[in-house]
């Protein structure tokens, strides 16, 4: 997640990064990374660690979000194979530990996911898609599933157990969301894999390897559910190598590939978003964010000359309709600092939500991270852009003319902006909400990590209609990744991931857990805090950062410690939890380990529920974890 990313990639830039971090005795000492950086540096760094911008090699922090796994076969028998020629499998091995400050837990493949046995006609084009895309049901991302898909009541949550389990390999973060369609779950993992799993059972029908990490939530092209379309849909979803694709979602054959962004950090982690006519044509609106402002922290990086952007894509072909950036105007150098190195902005406000479509308007709302360096434009804002050709039609900041990047959090600050204010969090995080209530009027619904809560008027330029401020603090606070609504009411999470209430906090504990508010005047409803349900006395009370998923009467939601809970989403009640920080066995006898809960919501669909556990970036505080979950009633 970005608050964490930021300190940690200060601490990549000074090559210390391993440190701290839990793994195998003795291979992370001071000998053996010393080691590992020598090997890097004399093997990888003239083309990982090069200032070329034309360089296409991925820099070396974003090889720290790769898996070691994943570093490791390409040492060993991918495109690294000739260059690693004459290193030993040991040192490659530590190069793979030292870059991803992770252990190599094996260096061989882990056992293959139980195989479907099926016809050729294993596809279920009765059962269109069910949960697809951030939204999950729509475009608007209220990520509210109504009861005729969810078919889950209150009475039965209770009776929620583990029907099957599946186990990530080379994961210990997956961070991407299911989607359900065809009688199938769509959904991918840390180490570039996408598995299409049977919904009921959880074999796999296919497998399909991207580039890099998948993080997104994946999108499924309708059908008709009357009659079988001319040619199979398509599935959607983007990667850490800022690719977009389109995939089969019949035979797992790749039909696209698009890069929609050549800067070297550039990733994506907001979720595409499909949009579908009933003329039967579709575009695939495609966020892009990057891992530049943490850069900053050293001092001799050139800072910076990314800006977040959206492309609009031909979802057939994969073609780039338009491009609109966050930033209108491209960086130029500006000065240089103290060390003499080169600054350019504007820069930064990459946008690392889905986008939020609002049709009848003809606009799609996004929310951005903060300006990476001076000058700040549009970063920590809400961008209104027109759908036919990009432009930004208006812009909301809740702090104008803030900024903030890693080097703020220097002894000496060398390229902290000089509009940093104090803040170190001003990202408008979670998705946009579009609400609509049952008389036709509509408001959009925003949250950003200072604490506040926005809804503002998408007929009148974004005009504030209420702002609430749930929180005191300015860094880890409310719906990072999503927010929920239910009718008129909107669900956010608070956290704080250092939060242990033995060693003191950013704030007082009560802050910390989930809050209802109603969506139309921002009246406080009830909120629900973490300390009145904590159920391990290891693991401390940080809250709620995962994504939020509502169904009719009922509110799921992630913690950070691990437990999966289910409460009233008219007061606030628990009604169900799980801990999910636990050994499974899954269905081809391997041992799955569930961990931290962050990142994706859960997806309800046919009385079962499927959420992923595990979530480790480099925090020690934050524990790993590989498996997805699918829960049924008893199990069945």
């Amino acid at each position: 997640m970005k608050y964490l990313r930021i300190r940690l990639v200060a601490l990549v830039a000074l090559s210390s990064y391993c440190a701290g971090l839990s793994a195998a005795e003795g291979d992370f000492s001071p000998e053996n990374m010393a080691l590992a950086a020598s090997l890097f540096k004399s093997n990888c760094a003239q083309c990982h660690e090069s200032g070329d911008a034309d360089q296409h090699a991925p820099k070396k922090l974003v090889l720290y979000y790769m898996s070691p796994g994943k570093i490791y076969r390409a040492l060993t028998s991918g495109p690294m194979q000739a260059m690693a020629q004459g290193l030993s499998l040991d040192q490659r091995r530590l190069i793979a530990e030292y870059l991803t400050g992770r252990e190599l837990s094996s260096a061989s493949e882990p056992p293959a996911p139980l195989q479907c046995r099926h016809d050729r006609n294993w596809f279920d084009y009765k059962q269109p898609p069910l949960a697809s895309g951030w939204g999950m049901s729509n475009t608007q991302n209220t990520r509210f599933i109504p009861g005729e898909i969810a078919r889950l009541s209150a009475s039965d949550v209770k009776r929620l157990k583990i029907k099957w389990s599946f186990a990530f390999p080379n994961t210990d973060t997956p961070r991407s969301q299911p989607a359900v369609g065809g009688g199938t779950i769509y959904v991918g993992d840390q180490d570039g894999d996408i598995y299409a799993l049977d919904a009921k059972t959880g074999c796999a029908h296919w497998h399909f390897k991207a580039g890099n990490d998948v993080r997104t939530a994946i999108s499924i092209g309708s059908w008709d559910s009357k009659r079988k379309p001319n040619k199979p849909p398509l599935i959607y979803f983007g990667d850490a190598s800022a690719f977009a694709y389109g995939v089969n979602a019949v035979t797992g054959e790749l039909v696209w590939k698009t890069k929609v962004e050549d800067h070297p950090l550039a990733r994506i982690t907001g979720s595409p978003t499909l949009q579908q006519t009933k003329a039967g044509s579709a575009r695939l609106y495609v966020p892009v964010s990057s891992l530049e402002e943490g850069m900053a922290a050293n001092p001799g990086y050139s800072c910076c000359t990314f800006r977040g952007s959206v492309s609009a894509v031909d979802a057939d072909n994969g073609s780039v309709i338009w491009k609109a950036y966050s930033i209108p105007n491209p960086p130029t150098e500006r000065f240089k600092n103290a060390g003499g190195i080169a600054q350019f902005g504007p820069s930064g406000a990459g946008i690392w939500n889905s986008p939020t479509l609002d049709e009848r308007r003809g606009r799609l709302y996004v929310g951005t991270g903060e300006n990476d360096v001076s000058p700040a434009e549009n970063g920590g804002a809400v961008l209104a852009i027109d759908l036919k050709d990009g432009a930004i039609a208006w812009v909301f900041q809740g702090y104008p003319q803030e900024a903030y990047n890693g080097s703020c959090r220097s002894a000496d600050r060398a390229n902290c902006p000089r509009e940093f204010r104090g803040r170190y969090g001003l990202d408008v995080s979670p998705s946009p909400m579009l609400l609509r209530d049952k008389n036709g009027k509509e408001l959009l619904v925003a949250g950003q990590k200072t604490g506040d809560l926005y809804g503002l008027d998408p007929d009148n330029a974004g005009r504030v209609v209420w702002r609430r401020r749930i929180t005191r603090g300015d860094f880890n606070l409310e719906g990072v990744f999503g927010m929920a609504a239910e009718d008129n009411k909107i669900f956010a999470g608070v956290f704080d991931f250092k939060r242990n209430p033995q060693e003191g906090s950013y704030w007082g504990i009560e802050e910390l857990g989930l809050y209802a508010v109603d969506g139309f005047t921002g009246a406080p409803l009830w909120r629900a805090p973490v300390a009145e349900h904590c159920s391990s006395k290891d693991q401390p009370c940080r809250g709620y950062s995962a994504a939020l998923t509502a169904v009719p009467g009922m509110l799921f939601a992630g913690a950070v410690d691990g437990y999966f809970r289910a409460f009233d989403s008219n007061t606030g009640a628990l009604l169900w939890e799980f801990n999910t920080a636990q050994k499974f066995t899954t269905l081809n006898g391997e041992i799955a380990s569930g961990g931290d809960m962050d990142g994706p919501g859960a997806v309800v669909v046919n009385g079962m529920v499927y959420v992923n556990s595990g979530y480790a970036t480099g925090n020690s505080a934050q524990r790993p974890g590989n498996v997805f979950l699918a829960f049924s009633i008893d199990g069945k």
